[in-house]
């Protein structure tokens, strides 16, 4: 965590975020009970569609605030907070890609963006990426 106790509360802010507020309703216990409460038993394709359009809704909500704080002064600069990773994009990184995952526009999300695109830059967190993993699935 950074030195000054106002970027340090900056970093957790970010983090608060998406653990808080974007994550929790994107986890796939929350998403496979809402499909089961949502659509008809049996119905698979139902069942993908009301996750799909669930996750879509509730990571652009979180993003849109994760995107307005980030555009505030002291924030975003290379990374979440400032021009060093901290762990605030340790959070942010495997959001964008659940993000992807559920085929959200990023295109809305500039700011989140640039960072994520800064981040996937850097050798340890390509080396992070599921694909890269040793028991990841081979396409």
């Amino acid at each position: 965590m950074p030195a000054d106790p106002v970027v340090r509360a900056r970093v957790r802010e970010v983090c608060c975020i998406v653990s808080n507020d974007i994550q929790p309703v994107g986890n796939l216990r929350v998403l496979n009970k809402l499909a089961d409460v949502a659509a008809p038993e049996g119905d698979a394709p139902a069942k993908a569609a009301k996750k799909a359009e669930w996750a879509r809704h509730f990571i652009a909500l979180g993003f849109r605030g994760l995107e307005a704080l980030l555009a505030r002064p002291g924030y975003a600069g290379t990374y979440c907070v400032g021009d060093a990773p901290t762990v605030a994009d340790a959070f942010l990184v495997p959001q964008v890609y659940n993000a992807v995952r559920w085929k959200v526009d990023m295109a809305a999300f500039p700011t989140i963006q640039r960072v994520y695109d800064a981040l996937m830059a850097l050798p340890e967190v390509q080396a992070a990426q599921p694909s890269a993993q040793p028991d990841a699935e081979k396409e």
